[in-house]
C-alpha cells in the first residue's frame, strides 16, 4: 500500500464533522495550514477523519518520521519534481498539437521515473526508518525492477540520450525556416552565422526543475523540432508514440499530495514553536489526560501579539465521564472546551497536538453543540433550535464518542435548564459516553463518581479573569460580582437605566 493516510481513511462530509469544525474553529486552523501547502488542495484530507483506531495509529507513525527535518526534505524534493510531472501531464491533456504532445509526455514520464529513483535512494541512506516507509521503499523498488517497467525505461533512456546529445539549429534563408542537427563531434562543420535559435532536448535537463512558463515561441519551436524528429528518426518517433499509452501509477501522485498533509502541518506549527508553544505526539490511553494544552485557533489570532494564551490541564479519572465547567462569563470556559476538542481532533487525525503531554483514547466522533442565536429565517425560538440540533446527537451517541456541550438551554428558566441539562448528561453517561458540559448552572456541577466539577478561576479581586480552569467545586460568592456586572446590576448601571426612563434620578 503506497499511502501516507492509511487505507479507507474516512467518510468525508459527515454532518457531525462539519458542525464540530465550525463549533471548535477547526476550519480556521485548516485554512491556515492550507495556506502553507504550496498550492496543494489539502483541505479535504483534513476532513478524512479516521474510521478506525488503526488508521490513527498508522498516521502517528508517519507523523513521527516527518518530525525529522531531513525526512521532510526528502519529500519536499520528491513533491517538487512530481509537481513538474503533473504540470507536464496537464499540458499534454490540453495541447492540440499531436507531435508536441508526444514529446512533452515523454518528458513527464522520464521525470516521473527519475523522481521514484531519487526517492528510493534518499530513503535507502536513512539510518533509521519505520516499517511504513520501509514498505513504501521496497514496493517502489519492486515496481522499478519489473520487466515491463524496465522496457519502458529503456525506450525513455534512448529518447533522453538522443535529445541530450544532439543540438538543433534553426535558420532562415529566402523567407524559409530551416532546422538542422548540430554535429557535436565536429564544431567546424556547423554554420552558425544565420542561426536564429539553438534548441536543446527536454525539460528534464532543467536541474532546478523551475516552473515551466512555455510561451508561444517555445511551443512553436517544440513543434518544429518534433516534426524534424518524425521525418529524420522515424524509429525513435515510433517509440515515443508507443509511450503515449503509458501513464505513471496513481498511487505515486497520491503520495505527493498526501505528503503535503504532513508537510503543511509542520510548516504551520513551526511558527508557534518559534514563539514558545509546545506540541506533542499523543499516546494512546484508556482515559483522557492533557497537560499544558491550549486553544490553537486562539493562539493563531494572538501569534503576533505580545500576550500569549493560557495553558490548562484536563483529565478524567477512574469512573469519571463528564466534566461540568462553571465560572464567570468571559472566564475561559468555552475556550477550554474548544481547546479540548481541538486536541481530540488532531489526536484522532494522527498529528501532533497543542499540549505538552496528551494521553487520549480513540474517539470515533467528536460531537459538539454550541449555543447559537435563534434563526430569523426559520422563525423558531432559540430553545427549539437547540433541541432540534441536540436530538440527533442524543439518538446516536456511543461509548467511543466524545460530547462537548456549550451553554445549553440559556433561554429556559434556571430550574428547567438544570433538569434538562441533567437529563442530557444522564443519557450520555448511560451510553458510556464521555464529555464536557459548559454552563452557568452550578447545580449541574454536583460531583458524583461520574461527574467532576471544574471552575474558571478569578484572581484575588474576584473580577480579573485568570483563564485558568481547575478541578474543584464552585461557590456562588466567588464570582457573584462578575454575574452582577454581566447582567448590568451595578449601582452605576441601575442609575443610568432609571435616569433614561424617568429623565432624572
Amino acid at each position: 500500500m503506497i499511502s501516507l493516510l492509511g487505507e479507507e481513511s474516512a467518510v468525508v462530509e459527515e454532518p457531525w464533522l462539519e458542525q464540530m469544525m465550525q463549533d471548535l474553529n477547526v476550519n480556521q486552523i485548516i485554512f491556515g495550514i492550507k495556506g502553507l501547502s504550496g498550492g496543494y488542495d489539502i483541505e479535504e484530507m483534513y476532513r478524512m477523519y479516521p474510521v478506525t483506531e488503526d488508521i490513527t495509529t498508522y498516521r502517528r507513525k508517519i507523523t513521527k518520521e516527518f518530525r525529522r527535518k531531513e525526512f521532510r526534505d526528502i519529500f519536499i524534493a520528491y513533491c517538487k519534481q512530481m509537481r513538474v510531472v503533473r504540470e507536464l501531464r496537464k499540458k499534454v491533456k490540453y495541447d492540440n498539437v499531436e507531435v508536441r504532445k508526444i514529446k512533452v509526455h515523454c518528458d513527464a514520464l522520464w521525470l516521473y521515473f527519475d523522481a521514484l529513483d531519487k526517492l528510493v535512494m534518499a530513503l535507502e541512506i536513512q539510518p533509521v526508518m519505520g516499517e511504513e516507509f520501509l514498505k513504501i521503499k521496497e514496493e517502489t523498488e519492486d515496481y522499478l525492477k519489473r520487466e515491463d517497467t524496465k522496457k519502458i525505461r529503456e525506450k525513455l533512456n534512448e529518447i533522453h540520450a538522443y535529445f541530450s546529445k544532439n543540438h538543433f539549429l534553426l535558420s532562415i534563408e529566402k523567407n524559409r525556416l530551416y532546422i538542422q542537427k548540430k554535429e557535436p563531434e565536429n564544431e567546424e562543420k556547423n554554420v552558425k552565422t544565420d542561426a536564429i535559435e539553438e534548441v536543446r532536448g527536454g525539460f528534464w535537463e532543467k536541474t532546478g526543475l523551475q516552473e515551466l512558463e512555455e510561451n508561444k515561441e517555445q511551443s512553436f519551436l517544440a513543434k518544429i523540432l518534433m516534426d524534424f524528429v518524425k521525418k529524420e528518426e522515424p524509429g525513435l518517433y515510433d517509440k515515443m508514440e508507443e509511450l503515449m499509452k503509458i501513464e505513471g501509477k496513481d498511487c505515486y501522485f497520491q503520495l505527493e499530495e498526501e505528503a503535503w498533509f504532513y508537510l503543511a502541518f509542520y510548516r504551520y506549527i513551526t511558527q508557534f514553536e518559534e514563539n514558545g508553544y509546545v506540541f506533542s505526539l499523543p499516546e494512546q490511553g484508556d482515559k483522557i489526560e492533557l497537560r499544558d494544552g491550549f486553544d490553537l485557533a486562539l493562539a493563531a489570532k494572538k501569534l503576533r501579539s505580545e500576550s500569549g494564551v493560557v495553558t490548562n490541564d484536563f483529565s478524567l479519572k477512574n469512573d469519571e465521564k463528564f466534566a461540568v465547567i462553571t465560572g464567570p462569563n468571559g472566564g475561559g470556559k468555552t475556550t477550554f472546551a474548544r481547546m479540548t476538542g481541538i486536541i481530540l481532533y488532531f489526536s484522532a487525525m494522527g498529528l501532533l497536538v497543542p499540549a505538552r503531554m496528551a494521553k487520549i483514547p480513540f474517539y470515533s466522533k467528536i460531537l459538539t453543540h454550541f449555543s447559537v442565536e435563534e434563526s430569523e429565517k426559520s422563525g423558531k425560538g432559540k430553545l427549539m433550535e437547540e433541541l432540534q440540533r441536540l436530538a440527533p446527537i442524543m439518538e446516536n451517541i456511543q461509548p467511543d464518542h466524545f460530547v462537548i456541550l456549550n451553554e445549553l438551554f440559556t433561554t429556559a428558566a434556571t430550574k428547567d435548564a438544570e433538569q434538562m441539562g441533567k437529563r442530557v448528561m444522564d443519557m450520555c453517561m448511560e451510553k458510556g459516553t464521555c464529555g464536557i458540559y459548559v454552563t452557568h448552572i452550578q447545580g449541574l456541577a454536583r460531583e458524583t463518581s461520574q461527574i467532576v466539577s471544574m471552575i474558571a478561576e478569578l484572581c484575588a479581586d474576584h473580577k480579573t479573569r485568570s483563564f485558568r480552569v481547575t478541578r474543584r467545586m464552585a461557590r456562588e460568592e466567588e464570582y457573584e460580582d462578575s454575574m452582577i456586572e454581566k447582567h448590568h446590576l451595578l449601582y452605576e448601571q441601575i442609575r443610568e437605566v432609571l435616569a433614561n426612563e424617568s429623565g432624572s434620578v
